[in-house]
């Protein structure tokens, strides 16, 4: 059988007009989104919303074709590159803040909040080619409890208000004021899955499957530890040699095949006790990768 939301709801959840229409009557907040079918649209949308905007294509890219519009010129620049085949973006406000996001289960009826998470995108230390692309997550996501227990309410209402299905994720930004954003929803497994399994002992997987039958947990274990995935990116052109003997090394490349500037090299995932020595260990297998690529001109 195939296990997850039905059509009909993908096209509601993947529809950030649908969606925040959806949100807001939650009363949740969303950044205003206008869709743009011509580079003077989308620049008569980012004056109306005010600059800066965020160009969003029309399918998800994992953020790799967003763009930021700080100007007409930059909104006008960005827009055929953002737009694809499709001919359209979507003009979004840009809220600054910490990218965060939450895992959540649904039987159709009812949603459970497995984790909420900090996302890393656009770390330039990762080598990541654009300022919104994907890059890791660091699980749970460590803020304030009271802010952790909105941000699972938020997720849980909306979840049941769609009627969602097994795993699914949701993205969040936290502004600086500490206002949660509602960016998107994921209706399917989330990059956290190996952190999540880290820290708490759930697998999703199994848990999806279980959740499409109708059961959900009946507890969520507490985080033990921090887990971090980065993914590592080509800062050059370069021959990467065999990595398989580091740890924490994941989605290992054939020795010697090529990489260019902007591609992915591999994955690096770890837990330890405290957030600061994840980070510290995961970043120190970062440099051990980059250190050992051969650079070509």
């Amino acid at each position: 059988p195939i296990l997850g939301n039905e059509p009909e709801k993908l096209k509601v959840v993947r529809n950030p007009v649908k969606l925040f229409s959806i949100a807001r009557g939650l009363g949740i907040n969303c950044p205003r989104t206008e869709k743009a079918s011509s580079p003077d649209e989308a620049v008569e949308i980012a004056e109306n919303i005010g600059f800066p905007v965020v160009l969003k294509p029309m399918g998800g890219s994992g953020g790799f074709r967003i763009r930021l519009g700080r100007n007409s010129d930059e909104v006008k620049k960005n827009f055929s590159y953002v737009a694809g085949r499709t001919g359209e973006v979507w003009i979004q406000e840009y809220i600054r803040g910490i990218d965060a996001s939450s895992s959540v289960l649904g039987n159709g009826h009812e949603c459970v909040v497995v984790s909420v998470n900090e996302q890393l995108i656009g770390k330039k230390q990762l080598g990541v080619s654009t300022p919104f692309g994907y890059c890791g997550n660091i699980v749970p996501l460590k803020a304030d409890p009271a802010l952790i227990n909105n941000i699972k309410s938020l997720s849980s209402r909306l979840g049941e208000k769609l009627g969602l299905m097994g795993s699914n994720g949701f993205d969040f930004v936290i502004s600086q004021d500490n206002e949660i954003y509602l960016m998107e929803v994921n209706p399917r497994f989330q990059a956290t899955l190996e952190c999540v399994k880290y820290v708490t002992g759930l697998n999703l997987v199994r848990e999806h499957i279980k959740a499409c039958m109708g059961e959900l947990p009946a507890e969520i274990p507490n985080p033990k530890g921090y887990a971090v995935k980065m993914i590592v990116f080509a800062k050059r052109r370069g021959i990467v040699p065999d990595l398989r003997e580091l740890k924490h090394i994941f989605d290992v490349p054939h020795p010697g095949i090529i990489v260019n500037k902007g591609n992915p090299i591999c994955t690096v995932q770890l837990l330890s006790q405290t957030r600061d020595e994840a980070i510290a260990t995961a970043l120190e297998t970062v440099s051990e990768v980059y250190r050992r690529i051969k650079g070509l001109q």
